[in-house]
């Protein structure tokens, strides 16, 4: 006998979380006397059946989704503060190459005004005309 309210203690422990003394404790909260006729109480089980039908549909619950949840999204927070990071590198990099660009186009202009100015003077000192 002890062995079947160990047994019983451990499947009401395994489907439905609670311990003996819960249920006891529960049974007293609400007593099936509260149900007024048989039908009620035929009603409330079939009712209790289909949740648990509905219950045992869900399957087996993923223990460590939870913490696998947790660890994806500090991954994904990780992710995306090194994208904004790289973004705005790409950014300075840019405006980096655009002020380079325009320092030596003007550089450029600068020399070639000079070379062109001083070829014209030389130019005709060498060819006489």
């Amino acid at each position: 006998m002890r062995h079947q309210v160990e047994e019983l203690g451990q499947i009401l422990q395994e489907r439905y979380q609670m311990s003996i003394q819960e249920l006891l404790e529960a049974q007293n909260e609400n007593p099936v006397e509260d149900f007024e006729t048989e039908e009620e109480l035929e009603k409330a089980v079939k009712e209790s059946q289909i949740l648990r039908d509905r219950l045992a549909k869900f399957g087996d619950v993923n223990l460590v989704a939870l913490q696998e949840f947790e660890e994806i999204k500090t991954r994904l927070e990780f992710m995306s503060s090194q994208k904004e990071d790289l973004l705005k590198t790409l950014d300075s990099l840019q405006s980096i190459i655009q002020r380079i660009n325009k320092i030596t186009e003007f550089r450029f202009r600068e020399t070639f005004k000079a070379i062109n100015h001083n070829f014209q003077i030389l130019f005709p000192k060498l060819f006489g005309g």
